[in-house]
């Protein structure tokens, strides 16, 4: 389950109806699922929607949360840091929180700070899905060989490997970091490159 699904549940039950607030986080979903599969510039579009449906909806719960989560598939990193960061202050125990810091982090390549906020999830919580496939990501992102102390398969490391493509593709950085990556484990750049050639074809 996807952090913007978990949004959607933890305000089902809220006392009053808010359409914004409900097609903002339909939209969050969308934009989450377009990243996760690689497809982070196809994600900019239902996220910049979500943006202006939160100002419409005003002042809420978790409003950075969301933001957070908004502003780094719009691929506008400091809003998006800015915003994440406050929700997992204010929040230091909650998942989709650290987990949005850690999204936002790895898509700076802020790489030691991502994977402490994908750890810290791990360690309160066991192998959570998204946290580990945040922190194989990261690994990914750091040029390192497809290895992790969880058990993974290709399976999950294509996973990563397509949400470190969504969020770079969202903040218009892939060549760069690609390039970045030049001198990386041989096994990390054919697979990155394998993604990116995947969900450029999808578009």
């Amino acid at each position: 389950m996807g952090i913007a699904e978990r949004l959607r549940r933890r305000i089902g039950g809220a006392s009053r109806s808010n359409a914004a607030l409900d097609q903002a986080i339909a939209l969050l979903a969308e934009a989450e699922q377009l990243a996760r599969r690689g497809r982070g510039a196809a994600a900019r579009e239902p996220a910049q929607r979500a943006l202006a449906l939160l100002a419409e909806a005003g002042q809420t719960d978790e409003l950075d949360l969301r933001l957070g989560a908004a502003y780094a598939y719009c691929g506008e990193l400091d809003p998006a840091l800015r915003h994440a960061r406050a929700a997992a202050l204010a929040r230091p125990y909650d998942v989709d929180s650290r987990l949005t810091l850690g999204n936002v982090r790895l898509a700076r390549n802020e790489l030691i700070e991502a994977a402490h906020e994908f750890d810290a999830v791990i360690e309160e919580f066991g192998a959570e899905p998204d946290a580990a496939n945040g922190r194989r990501a990261t690994i990914l992102a750091g040029g390192d060989a497809p290895v992790d102390e969880l058990p993974a398969d290709d399976a999950d490391w294509r996973d990563a490997a397509r949400l470190l493509i969504g969020l770079w593709s969202a903040a218009g950085i892939v060549e760069p970091r690609l390039a970045a990556l030049s001198g990386a484990d041989a096994l990390t750049l054919a697979l990155l490159e394998a993604v990116l050639l995947e969900a450029q074809k999808e578009t």
